[in-house]
């Protein structure tokens, strides 16, 4: 490492550098500063001469921007992209960052993509002019899509860790469907170019998918003895209508080009040989294909005809859960939600499936822990989040509940 003489352009005390840095740290004002920058200053007060304006350079700046921005430090490629654009104001690389960088910069909830769409929308105005506007817009669409997605993972992550009311859950639901129109913008700035047509679209699936996946949210409530407990928030239905038909759009539109690019290969004919089959092993064939076959129709119909155990009415606190026949209902403080139900086997168990009139779907366990002992619990992400007792306990049988699993 060679140390070369220098004056810091910010404090102008005088300090010794790395001549093959591109920039470092004023010891004693603590800024940031260019190494060549210093140098220049150094050499330009030495010898007499008048400052050179501009200090330092819009060649170095950019290089510094570039950067800071790839390593992810996003307060000082702002100030970088910042000096850009005072520089050269029609630098449309750098007044599409400074923008991402000013909505990266915010911490939730403090939530505003508008910075990246104007930042977007402003280089698509300078550039109306310009040979190859296509290919810049279609790079600025990728980078603000980028930076779209890192907005929805703070805000998934937000309300996952995090102990919210019904208001704040609703906050988040509303930043995400704002995130889902930015894109779709994005989308239409696209212009001949299959590929970021694709890679916007699965975005925008993805986004209507984790609002979808996330339709009905637990939520934070206070009872009258300051108790916390859990309760259910579901999202609009004409909400959720209006994301899975955007949806669907871009999915139309994604199977489409992914179908044009790689069509169903014809099936080549070949001439057939000829294979001869002795007529006892036809027979054979046939006898063992029967049985196993008579060995399905019997299962089936004893998998159709048994009564399922679970059925009955499970009571955890202020909700009843009753399931008969086809049907389930689901009664708690705030109303009573019919819908039909689905099952399918476990180890010693099922899982249950209801979907009430809002479309959002209840994951119940049923399983019998050992000889004696039984669960019905209610899951999120896999876990038992709640457990319910039978209204009509079957004698010799011990039943765990909340207070037990805790």
């Amino acid at each position: 490492m060679k140390l070369v003489s220098a004056k810091c352009p910010n404090c102008g005390a005088n300090i010794e550098v790395d001549k093959n840095s591109d920039s470092t740290r004023c010891e004693f004002c603590k800024s940031k500063i260019i190494v060549e920058d210093a140098i220049a200053k150094y050499k330009i007060e030495v010898s007499g001469e008048v400052e050179i304006k501009n200090l330092p350079t819009l060649k170095n700046h950019i290089k510094l921007a570039e950067r800071y921005y790839k390593d992810n430090e996003y307060e000082e490629a702002l100030e970088q992209y910042s000096k850009i654009c005072e520089l050269d104001s029609n630098n449309c690389e750098a007044i599409v960052r400074r923008g991402i960088c000013k909505s990266l910069l915010l911490r939730y909830p403090n939530f505003n993509v508008n910075h990246i769409t104007n930042g977007l929308k402003n280089a698509c105005t300078i550039l109306e002019e310009d040979d190859d506007k296509d290919q810049k817009i279609n790079k600025f669409v990728i980078q603000c899509d980028f930076a779209i997605k890192r907005i929805e993972s703070t805000i998934d992550s937000y309300v996952d860790n995090n102990f919210l009311n019904s208001t704040a859950v609703e906050g988040a639901i509303t930043r995400l469907i704002i995130c889902l129109d930015k894109k779709e913008y994005f989308y239409s700035l696209i212009k001949d170019n299959e590929d970021i047509e694709l890679e916007i679209a699965k975005s925008i699936i993805a986004t209507a998918n984790l609002i979808n996946k996330k339709r009905r949210y637990y939520v934070g409530t206070v009872n009258q003895r300051g108790q916390k407990n859990m309760a259910i928030y579901c999202i609009n239905r004409n909400t959720l209508n209006k994301i899975n038909a955007i949806k669907n759009k871009y999915q139309t539109r994604y199977n489409y080009i992914i179908a044009k690019r790689n069509p169903m290969q014809p099936v080549m004919q070949t001439q057939s040989s000829k294979i001869n089959i002795k007529p006892q092993y036809i027979y054979i064939g046939a006898g063992i294909g029967g049985f196993f076959m008579l060995i399905f129709i019997v299962l089936f119909i004893l998998a159709v005809i048994s009564p399922y155990s679970f059925e009955g009415q499970w009571i955890s606190d202020n909700e009843t859960v009753e399931i008969k026949g086809t049907t389930a209902i689901i009664k708690n403080d705030t109303g009573s939600y019919n819908g039909y139900y689905s099952n399918r086997s476990i180890e010693n168990g099922y899982i249950i499936t209801m979907e009430d009139q809002n479309g959002v779907e209840h994951n119940y366990k049923y399983q019998e822990i050992n000889y004696n002992t039984i669960s019905f619990c209610e899951l999120k992400n896999d876990k038992c989040i709640k457990f319910y007792t039978p209204k009509e306990e079957k004698e010799g049988y011990k039943y765990i509940t909340n207070e037990t699993n805790s």
